[in-house]
């Protein structure tokens, strides 16, 4: 007869993974954590966060430009040009018009919202685009005049 243990974080057991041997532990998957010792399952990571590794005890909110919008992920995904994301974020919000963002991610200000396009460009909600020759636009400005 083999003795039950207490599975450490991370791990949970399973006798369905270890027939006939119910001491055996195993590693929660890429994109699930456990937090308590003597688990049976593990649980999905949240939408915002991740777990890129087995045997997470804890999973990890997504990065400022960053989003993940489903459960149990082992990545979070990069905002696109024109899009930004607080961190922990479940989707990228599109800039406005008049304002851009250029994809940066992480540790950049930048990534935490979108910027007013310098004056003689506009936005698109997007990008900066120049004026046409003859015309002008403020900072911030979504057409040329």
């Amino acid at each position: 007869m083999t003795a039950c243990i207490k599975c450490q974080t991370g791990r949970f057991t399973s006798p369905l993974s270890s027939p006939g041997n119910l001491s055996a532990c195993e590693l929660c998957a890429v994109g699930q954590y456990q937090g308590s010792t003597g688990a049976h399952a593990c649980i999905g990571c949240a939408a915002g966060q991740f777990s890129g590794v087995r045997g997470a005890d804890v999973c990890v909110e997504c990065l400022t430009g960053y989003h993940q919008s489903r459960v149990g992920r082992g990545a979070c995904v990069m905002c696109g040009v024109g899009t930004y994301s607080p961190q922990a974020a479940t989707a990228c919000t599109p800039c406005a018009a008049g304002k851009h963002h250029n994809g940066a991610a992480a540790s950049s200000t930048e990534a935490q919202s979108c910027s007013d396009c310098e004056a003689g460009r506009f936005g698109d909600g997007g990008t900066c685009i120049a004026c046409d020759a003859g015309l002008y636009a403020p900072a911030g400005a979504s057409a040329c005049s």
